[in-house]
């Protein structure tokens, strides 16, 4: 007789097989950064005015304005605790960031299993943002990118629609992850899956596009907004 509780447990423990080679592979690619906790590079001269916060606002101010206030207290806070600080974050961050990246593929039928696997491998170990990984002033950049993908994922799994409370929580994660302007264009492609996903095939493109409009007029009102704001 079939143990049908026992296929159960075996079928919910595999489904975390994927996340524990993915961390694996991940660990064994930047692992070192959590050993290198005195390593300064090309733009860390920041983190020796760590202590200083009106030079860390200055400096910052100039770059993203108002938030300015938010990223020198970053860099205050964490520069007190140490390099080690950073790196534990910048590891932790990045690999959040790509396990949301990773759920956020399992809502998209399409995309095939190892697909996502593979696709998840590549973004987590690709070294064209090894900089970013190492730099301790690049941390708000990796903070702001896992920001995003939490918000994008946070949609996908329907929170948004569990309260204004949780609405409004999640506007708000897009709209510091903006700080880093670029991903203002991922946003683009969060608003197209969104109106895939919403898609009713029984009615026609353009009665689609408008319940869209009319349902999401927030997420689609930030993006300008957002952009008036960090400009």
């Amino acid at each position: 007789m079939i143990n049908t509780q026992s296929l159960s447990t075996h079928a919910s423990n595999s489904k975390y097989i994927p996340y524990f080679f993915i961390f694996i592979i991940y660990l064994i690619t930047y692992g070192f950064l959590l050993l290198n906790i005195r390593g300064l590079y090309w733009d860390d001269n920041v983190y020796s005015a760590g202590h200083e916060y009106n030079i860390l606002f200055n400096h910052y101010r100039d770059i993203v304005g108002l938030s300015g206030y938010y990223v020198a207290g970053l860099h205050f806070l964490l520069s007190k605790a140490g390099i080690w600080s950073y790196r534990f974050l910048s590891f932790f961050l990045f690999f959040g960031s790509g396990i949301l990246l990773y759920k956020i593929m399992e809502t998209i039928a399409i995309i095939r299993p190892v697909d996502k696997f593979l696709l998840t491998l590549l973004y987590l170990t690709t070294p064209l943002g090894f900089a970013a990984k190492l730099s301790t002033t690049c941390l708000p950049y990796l903070l702001h990118l896992f920001l995003f993908f939490l918000g994008y994922y946070m949609v996908i799994k329907d929170a948004h629609k569990k309260g204004h409370l949780m609405r409004i929580l999640i506007l708000f994660i897009f709209f510091v992850s903006f700080i880093t302007r670029s991903l203002m264009c991922l946003y683009l492609l969060f608003l197209i899956h969104l109106f895939y996903i919403s898609f009713d095939k029984n009615r026609s493109f353009w009665e689609n596009i408008r319940l869209f409009m009319i349902k999401n007029f927030d997420f689609i009102l930030l993006l300008p907004l957002s952009w008036i704001y960090h400009i």
